[in-house]
């Protein structure tokens, strides 16, 4: 617990680049919560210009429903920073990756050599000089 004190303490008393630098991310952060309020959903913040903000969704649904909400989105963020310039919502889908489907996509069955593609690399290790390269389409094509 000390220690997160002290980080908290250490990244109060930052100045320059740095200082700017945890604003923008608190403000980000701060935005982010507004709009999943306001949304009803999960998003993210991309990036935020002077007249665009780039949100980061899910799904292709979701994104289509903020589409269709964009105006009120933007008059909600407005009514929320009146300083707020922003004109134009842009959005993104990235879907989340479930790792559990990964391994799945990443597993690969071993598939066995076809007696023409095994004679075809074994006559092709056959021609060749090197002879660690010729022994590993060798072993590769019986192994296979």
């Amino acid at each position: 617990m000390n220690e997160i004190r002290r980080t908290s303490k250490i990244l109060e008393q930052t100045s320059g680049n740095l200082q700017k630098l945890i604003a923008r991310a608190k403000s980000f952060a701060e935005m982010q919560v507004i709009i999943n309020d306001f949304l009803g959903a999960e998003i993210k913040i991309g990036s935020i210009t002077k007249q665009s903000i780039h949100l980061l969704v899910t799904s292709a649904a979701l994104a289509t429903q903020i589409r269709y909400r964009q105006r009120d989105l933007l008059e909600f963020l407005h009514k929320s920073n009146p300083t707020s310039k922003l004109q134009q919502v842009k959005i993104s889908v990235r879907p989340e990756s479930d790792q559990s489907h990964e391994s799945d996509e990443t597993s690969v069955e071993a598939r066995l050599l076809s007696s023409e593609s095994k004679s075809l690399i074994t006559a092709t290790a056959e021609g060749i000089d090197d002879n660690d390269l010729k022994r590993a389409l060798q072993r590769f094509a019986d192994n296979h």
